[in-house]
């Protein structure tokens, strides 16, 4: 039942974060909201940065000091107000997943549902006949544990004890028992009021099958009762009936009495002995030791000896191989595989081997050099014990009983697809209501990420080895699996890498969400999710100071009932193309490929497919090795017969919007080459001559002239412990950054802080720019990024800023006669910005490359001669 609320919009006054021009809005509530407009005008700004960072802090105010403690508190929203605040839902266009435990379930909310299940239903079972085990006979477990104490069958009396209250508490204070049990002497004694155990009763051990029926009679439960007999020492507990057989085999197990949180790998109770909880262990790679197996040993096959650490090992490995009549000249691949592995792991001769090597490094691992350099030795290998699964042994043979396809180590080997087919097939078997409800659950949290095209991935799969697309979608899948009301969604274009036909699915999805009581806020390029949405709001004009103003807002009453049909250009044929054979991934086919060489190709379908994936890790690869004699990344992925086709490229390179690894400190100049060049004109100034500075004078990153206050920080952070931390601009450089002395030396026109602080286009045409820096800032021009400041932090852009940058970044150098593969390149663009890059991208092939794009806008589709459907 949707809730009803006094309030019919959020209200936000004087919203004033990065370039938002102090603007009011009213976004009504339970309804879908559309925030559009070009790049960089303040959509990221007004929804990510105001809303979403401001309900956030509210509510971690909210939490208790000793809560709050283990926090990092954001900072205020620069915002007048915003009422009411929800709770409030955030989806992000990146993969923040460093950690190497989360896995492809964590991410989509689905383990918890998992975990709780197999903790309440599951049931030992027989691993050869998936028979159900059953509890041994307690009466035989008794006599076993009698027969090993050595006590006589015939002969010998158990004496059955409970505690002196109990005793009371069933049979009165006025009845005493014949015996009880006395600590002093350590064994039975006549009856002493002041003894802890009395006597219930007693029995040969010819009549063991009496004693569960007369302990049920007296109303105990058997951890109660003690025994013993006479002359034979301490009391015993009664054994557990912890022993399970299987009714068609010999197979015994001890039950396993199990806590909730042994079924979970982030506690150290469920998690794997082995790999401690994270699925894989890091082992030495035989192809990380041997990178460049096309090599010869001679010419260095071997990296690992090519370190300081241990080039005086080569010398020795040469001899030992003359000696076997190894060849020093002939490729790596081409010796035979086993004697070369064993010589060279387990050593030869005076040469100790590699294993010698891996022990060295192990124990100088303190060392953090030698932990990067032997990391870059290790793969991460899946864990024997586990297999992946991240869970203890304990838990690995149990079964539901009305679900009894796969245990619980089996489950997590499974991808969304398969456990969906089969808790479909077993819904009438299912007979208890509450499993059943349960089940119903899960079953829609599968069904959600079946129609975001992630049923192919095995659920293990870590969150940090997803792409940004799968990941986004996983966390999309726990959101639209959301059952709740009053709650605030946000999210940053969920239609990206999704298929029209994967969008209808995402926005039926949408719609059960809006219609259970809650709002949902959407930045949004895709045209068609913009038409189905209740209100739109409009920003622009333009980008950067251009921007961050509201153009329109408005209630959508023209709704678009299904997705506008893609129409695609006459296909032409052309005489060479690159073959790339169909291969069979995860369950599935991957299509055959025929790539025109010097032609810009598009390649769009379902995202099911995994394009990008095995684009980048099997095509790219197999490309790069058979043009450069190198991969791009592993040589794992290299399939040279897959590919086939007549091509030499210079370079094969790929262009996506991720940014890497990015600090605090990055900046736009700094990624696209522009900041140095600025460094040297100031450098080169009459004044700065005179008082010899050079161009780390005017750089905040470096000693010579930042901040000795705020370390060119431009502020200081005071870290409070139970409240939010404050930000104060450094008094010293006010918030300049540099020394202010340097901060201030000028042209004549600006200052050093105004060079790195106002729009690019205010700064750069006043250079005189060599004529590789002139390239850059043509490009700079062409790509719409004029209006940024090169001081302008990198995590501060918006995605089709970054994605622009990255392109920018690594197009400045001439290109000619490559393969460019381009990942996604509408991620965060407006169409007309769109068709402006894709007309620059597509005069690439005049240099004689081949342009190969993996993109899902219609825009894009329909402007290319040669797009391929992978469905």
């Amino acid at each position: 039942m949707v809730k009803k609320t006094n309030f019919k919009t959020i209200s936000i006054k004087g919203a004033r974060t990065h370039n938002l021009k102090n603007i009011d809005i009213e976004l009504p509530l339970q309804k879908i909201t559309c925030v559009y407009g070009p790049s960089g005008s303040g959509k990221s700004s007004l929804a990510f940065h105001t809303i979403l960072a401001e309900s956030k802090r509210r509510y971690l105010n909210s939490l208790p000091n000793d809560i709050k403690f283990f926090w990092n508190m954001p900072t205020a929203a620069e915002v007048d107000s915003i009422y009411p605040v929800l709770p409030v839902w955030g989806l992000a266009q990146s993969n923040p997943i460093l950690g190497s435990r989360p896995n492809l379930a964590d991410t989509m909310g689905l383990s918890e549902h998992l975990q709780r299940m197999w903790q309440d239903y599951g049931k030992e079972f027989c691993p050869e006949h998936r028979e159900e085990l059953v509890p041994e006979n307690w009466d035989d477990t008794f006599l076993s544990l009698l027969e090993m104490k050595g006590w006589n069958r015939d002969e010998d009396v158990l004496h059955f004890f409970i505690e002196r209250g109990i005793y009371q508490e069933k049979f009165g204070s006025e009845t005493t028992p014949a015996r009880s049990y006395s600590f002093e002497k350590s064994d039975i004694d006549t009856f002493n009021s002041s003894d802890l155990y009395w006597e219930i009763f007693r029995v040969k051990i010819k009549s063991l099958d009496k004693v569960a029926k007369k302990i049920k009679e007296i109303g105990l439960s058997k951890d109660k009762v003690l025994f013993c007999v006479k002359d034979r020492g301490n009391l015993d507990p009664l054994p557990r009936q912890d022993m399970l057989k299987c009714k068609k085999c010999d197979y015994q197990k001890k039950k396993v009495f199990l806590e909730p949180t042994e079924f979970s790998p982030y506690n150290a109770a469920g998690a794997c002995t082995r790999c401690n909880g994270h699925g894989m262990n890091l082992e030495y790679d035989r192809e990380k030791v041997v990178k460049y197996p096309y090599l010869s040993i001679g010419e260095g096959a071997i990296s690992i000896l090519e370190s300081s650490h241990f080039s005086h090992f080569y010398p020795l490995l040469v001899k030992e191989l003359k000696k076997e009549k190894i060849s020093l000249t002939v490729p790596f691949s081409s010796l035979p595989e086993k004697k070369i592995w064993k010589i060279l792991e387990e050593g030869l001769g005076r040469y100790p081997g590699l294993k010698v090597c891996y022990d060295y490094l192990e124990s100088k691992r303190y060392k953090r050099t030698v932990r990067i350099f032997s990391r870059k030795l290790k793969s991460e290998v899946l864990c024997e014990d586990c297999t992946g699964t991240r869970v203890n042994k304990k838990t690995h043979d149990l079964i539901i009983p009305d679900f009894s396809y796969f245990n619980y180590k089996e489950l997590w080997l499974q991808t969304p697809e398969k456990l969906l087919e089969l808790l479909n097939k077993t819904k009438k078997n299912w007979t208890d209501n509450k499993l059943k409800k349960r089940f119903e659950a899960i079953i829609n949290l599968l069904m959600v990420s079946k129609d975001l095209g992630l049923s192919t991935i095995p659920l293990w799969k870590k969150a940090k080895y997803l792409s940004s697309s799968e990941y986004q979608r996983a966390l999309l899948t726990k959101i639209l699996s959301y059952q709740g009301s009053g709650s605030l969604f946000v999210l940053d274009e969920p239609s990206f890498d999704l298929s029209l036909d994967e969008q209808t699915k995402l926005y039926n999805c949408l719609i059960k969400i809006r219609d259970q009581g809650n709002t949902i806020l959407l930045v949004e390029h895709s045209e068609y999710l913009r038409t189905c949405s209740d209100f739109l709001v409009e920003m622009g004009p333009g980008a950067g100071p251009d921007g961050g103003k509201i153009i329109s807002q408005k209630v959508n009453r023209k709704k678009a009932l299904k997705p506008p049909k893609i129409k695609l250009k006459k296909s032409k044929k052309y005489k060479e193309n690159i073959l790339v054979k169909s291969f069979k991934f995860d369950g599935g086919l991957f299509p055959e490929l025929k790539i025109p060489l010097k032609e810009t190709t598009i390649f769009y379908g379902s995202s099911g497919y995994r394009k990008d994936h095995y684009c980048k890790n099997v095509i790219l690869d197999t490309l790069s090795f058979i043009s450069t004699g190198e991969p791009i990344g592993s040589m794992k992925d290299v399939d040279q017969e897959l590919i086939s086709g007549d091509f030499n490229f210079e370079k094969v390179l790929s262009f996506d919007s991720s940014l890497g690894k990015v600090s605090s400190r990055s900046s736009v100049g700094t990624s696209i080459g522009l900041s140095p060049e600025v460094r040297k004109y100031l450098a080169n100034l009459p004044i700065s001559r005179e008082l010899g500075l050079e161009k780390g004078h005017f750089s905040p990153n470096s000693e010579l002239g930042r901040c000795t206050s705020c370390e060119g920080r431009g502020v200081k952070e005071i870290e409070m412990s139970f409240l939010e931390d404050i930000i104060l601009v450094c008094d010293d450089c006010s918030g300049k950054k540099l020394k202010p002395y340097l901060a201030s030396i000028s042209d004549g026109t600006f200052t050093a802080y105004d060079a790195f602080r106002l729009p690019m286009i205010d700064i750069i045409p006043r250079l005189s720019l060599t004529p590789k820096f002139q390239k850059i800032w043509s490009l700079v021009e062409l790509l719409n990024l004029s209006y940024l400041s090169l001081d302008r932090s990198l995590s501060s852009l918006s995605g089709g800023e970054r994605m622009r940058i990255k392109l920018l970044s690594q197009l400045s150098a001439k290109i000619e006669n490559s393969f460019l593969f381009f990942d996604n390149i509408s991620s965060g663009l407006s169409t007309k910005e769109l068709e402006k890059i894709y007309d620059f991208i597509d005069s690439l092939k005049n240099l004689g490359n081949t342009v190969f794009i993996v993109d899902q806008n219609p825009a894009l589709i329909e402007r290319t001669s040669s797009a391929i459907s992978a469905t």
